[in-house]
């Protein structure tokens, strides 16, 4: 893809189009991997998928998990832009529902280190996973 961008008065030639952000990229590859693997082991669901994200690229957080499960760009201000729809739409659609609950953990010490959940509120093991300690219904984030 080419194009031409304006800096300081001068036409830039563009010679290369836009790419996947390649942390989405890369998360959606992690539960795609995940969902085989589970597959396997798990053949009848008799027990809960769960995915445990252990962090350690400051770049990218749990909003990045949220984007790729709900396929929504969220920005800071609460609005949300469906620009993920297309690839993890259709990649990962049904196989990002075959997990239970996905578990983000920030390995560095601050903060932002508190974990986060995100449950799949249609699974069969969604009531015994809310009764996790501290797991409070009420403020579960929901895959589907």
């Amino acid at each position: 893809m080419a194009g031409q961008a304006i800096e300081n008065g001068e036409a830039l030639e563009i010679v290369c189009g836009l790419r996947h952000d390649p942390i989405v990229n890369r998360l959606a590859h992690r539960i795609h991997d995940a969902a085989k693997q589970f597959g396997p082991l798990n053949r009848d669901h008799e027990f809960p998928n769960v995915l445990v994200c252990t962090n350690s690229d400051t770049h990218c957080g749990f909003p990045d998990l949220l984007g790729v499960l709900r396929g929504n760009f969220h920005a800071e201000d609460g609005g949300a832009e469906p620009i993920y729809q297309g690839g993890f739409g259709g990649r990962i659609r049904a196989e990002k529902l075959t997990i239970d609950l996905y578990v983000w953990l920030n390995e560095w010490k601050s903060d932002q280190q508190k974990g986060s959940a995100f449950f799949s509120e249609s699974s069969e093991h969604y009531v015994s996973l809310s009764a996790l300690p501290g797991s409070d219904p009420a403020r579960h984030r929901h895959v589907g």
